[in-house]
């Protein structure tokens, strides 16, 4: 079982980090321009569906919008922020800030137990 966890950690180790992060981070940004696509075909659904006024109201609606970035990460995932498109841009946030920079150092710690193993490889031969 040790030999075949050995091959996925060296296998993780043997992605380029830079990669990895970008990708991950332009997907969070991908789903970002999704929610705001949603945000605006849903607005266009209030307006016609409900009229100018229901389109104001909505507009008119209080955000807080002082909140550090990791509350609103927070509120936007929990359904405490009045939009169409919370939840896309909370998901973005979560993917950008916090999924992309722990792909970036599970590379790393990959990186650091397959260098670990060659040097203690290397120390017993």
């Amino acid at each position: 079982m040790k030999n075949v966890s050995f091959k996925v950690v060296s296998r993780l180790a043997s992605f380029p980090v830079h990669y990895a992060v970008m990708y991950t981070a332009f997907f969070g940004a991908l789903v970002g321009f999704v929610g705001c696509g949603y945000e605006a075909y849903m607005r266009n659904e209030l307006l016609m569906s409900g009229g100018p006024a229901a389109l104001d109201a909505y507009l008119n609606a209080p955000v807080n919008v002082q909140d550090s970035l990791l509350a609103f990460m927070f509120a936007s995932v929990s359904g405490q922020v009045p939009a169409f498109n919370a939840v896309w841009i909370g998901v973005c946030a979560w993917i950008m800030f916090a999924l992309a920079p722990a792909v970036g150092f599970a590379i790393l710690g990959a990186r650091l137990v397959v260098a670990r193993s060659f040097f203690l490889v290397r120390a017993e031969g």
